[in-house]
């Protein structure tokens, strides 16, 4: 029996040897990904008010209506959602409505949708290779600190305020800061005011910098979760036919 179990332990010390040790990062979003894996809530929805700047001057302001089933739908009603200028988020698919009618179509990966809480929607090494996909490189990880507290940087060395990345609060795991290149510009999104909700957590203030220059802050009000959701709210076919805030 000791020879054995001697054996034993040599055939798994060897190999361990041979397996390639998981990037920092990687190993973060595992650990992350376990945290809220099953338990972050299936569907979100909130008003939105949104103020726009052009020049760091303040251009206007609009409100939004918004709603989602993770991981992949979404939509966005500007102004009355029965004014029919709205965006729908389906399936790496965004579609733009103006007065009701089908605008344009075009390929976008909701990234946000995605790192707000559609990740845990999707097995670990889904999530990961998707990560990867939108460019973010797991072989950098490095902790920090962010508007005093804790947190753990994915994506880039300490100091690199280029490289796409993800801030991730390092307590609740909710994302605090990404920056990323968007279309050759520096896009830098800071979510913050997280509130408690459906078992896991919503940002209720989230802020745009484009080149470092402001240019958008929304604020979010009743956020609820886990209300059911008509899956038609977010098909193109439908539109006008139905709306989540419509009783």
């Amino acid at each position: 029996m000791k020879q054995l179990s001697l054996f034993a332990i040599l055939t798994l010390l060897l190999m361990s040897f041979g397996q390639k040790p998981l990037p920092g990062g990687e190993q973060f979003l595992r650990r992350t990904h376990k945290m809220y894996a099953g338990k972050w809530y299936n569907t979100l929805t909130f008003e939105q008010t949104t103020h726009f700047y052009q020049n760091g001057v303040k251009a206007g302001t609009q409100t939004w209506y918004e709603a989602g089933i993770y991981p992949n739908l979404f939509r966005i009603d500007f102004g009355s959602p029965d004014s029919g200028d709205a965006y729908i988020s389906r399936h790496d698919t965004a579609y733009l409505f103006r007065r009701g009618k089908l605008s344009r179509t075009m390929p976008e990966v909701n990234e946000l949708l995605f790192l707000f809480g559609g990740m845990y929607h999707y097995p670990a090494d889904t999530a990961v290779k998707k990560i990867t996909a939108m460019g973010y490189n797991l072989s950098e990880t490095h902790s920090t600190t962010w508007k005093g507290r804790k947190a753990q940087v994915v994506g880039a060395k300490p100091a690199d305020t280029l490289a796409p990345q993800i801030w991730f609060d390092l307590e609740h795991r909710y994302v605090v800061r990404i920056i990323r290149n968007r279309n050759g510009h520096r896009e830098e999104i800071i979510s913050r005011k997280h509130i408690p909700l459906g078992g896991a957590w919503c940002e209720t203030e989230v802020v745009f910098y484009m080149d470092g220059k402001l240019i958008q802050e929304e604020f979010y009000t009743n956020c609820r979760a886990n209300d059911p959701l008509d899956p038609r709210i977010f098909e193109p076919a439908a539109f006008g036919q139905v709306h989540w805030m419509k009783k």
